[in-house]
């Protein structure tokens, strides 16, 4: 590939090559006559402008293209930067004021330097279960995502039975709310499955609400998208958001922590357990 420098210097020899020929090509048959002159300055004037049109289009806007990918990179290097430093200041305020325990630092570190602490639909199993087994006092969730692809895999019955562990182990208390889009989808089979899923796990704690009926309880605690309304909250100090398509399965996730970011889910999480309804 030629570098641009050479491109410069290879047209600028092409144009004081073309404006020679065309002078003399021009000029040679009108030798004499009276347009003589204006045509001697009209030719070459005409060429160089047509080699500048080139110059402009092959060397210039290629060098001006250049710097503005460069200056772009450099403005998200520094972005990424300054985003990282200070989720690693919000980690170490979490770390030294107890809200997020010393197990769940690798977790964290991991989810550091990427664009809002994404989570990977690959990988929320993995998050899932490493934050489950962090539990040390409570843990509150909402289900709006599709029965089966939530709860349909060995990977999440076992996260379920890690659950009851904790409760049993450690005292950890369990409570979910599960988000419906009508009265009947909680009798459904699916529905009845999962929520023996859980009973048979020692998890009775379990609520649930009609989806268009949360707006009237919501208030100004929570915007509530797709990306936000299934969620769970890990010993009320980190929260993890598991993000949905329109046929309520699984596409990714989101990793939550420090006070300012998770006190409005915890807030939420205490107006929905207040008027939802006990699961049949």
């Amino acid at each position: 590939m030629i570098s641009i420098n050479t491109r410069e210097f290879i047209i600028r020899a092409i144009e004081i090559l073309v404006t020679i020929l065309a002078t003399y090509f021009a000029v040679y048959p009108l030798h004499g006559k009276p347009a003589f002159i204006i045509e001697v300055l009209i030719v070459p004037v005409l060429v160089l402008v047509l080699c500048e049109l080139l110059h402009a289009k092959y060397v210039i806007v290629p060098k001006l293209e250049n710097y503005i990918t460069t200056r772009d990179r450099e403005e998200q290097t520094r972005q990424q930067l300054e985003r990282l430093r200070l989720q690693m200041e919000k980690m170490a305020e979490c770390l030294l004021s107890g809200e997020i325990a010393p197990r769940l630092v690798s977790l964290i570190i991991r989810m550091l330097g990427r664009a809002n602490a994404q989570v990977s639909a690959a990988e929320l199993d993995d998050v899932w279960n490493q934050l489950t087994w962090s539990l040390s006092k409570t843990y509150f969730a909402t289900n709006y995502i599709n029965y089966e692809h939530m709860y349909g895999n060995t990977r999440s019955k076992a996260i379920i039975a890690t659950q009851r562990a904790k409760m049993l182990a450690e005292g950890v208390t369990v409570s979910k709310v599960f988000i419906v889009k009508d009265e009947d989808e909680i009798n459904s089979t699916e529905a009845k499955k999962t929520l023996a899923l859980h009973r048979n796990e020692g998890i009775v704690d379990l609520f649930y609400i009609v989806k268009t009926d949360i707006s009237n309880v919501l208030g100004e605690k929570l915007t509530i998208t797709d990306d936000n309304l299934d969620f769970g909250i890990f010993d009320g100090s980190v929260v993890l958001c598991w993000h949905f398509d329109k046929n309520r399965k699984i596409k990714g996730g989101k990793l939550f922590f420090g006070e300012n970011e998770v006190r409005p889910y915890r807030e939420f999480a205490n107006l929905l357990k207040a008027v939802s309804k006990k699961c049949p």
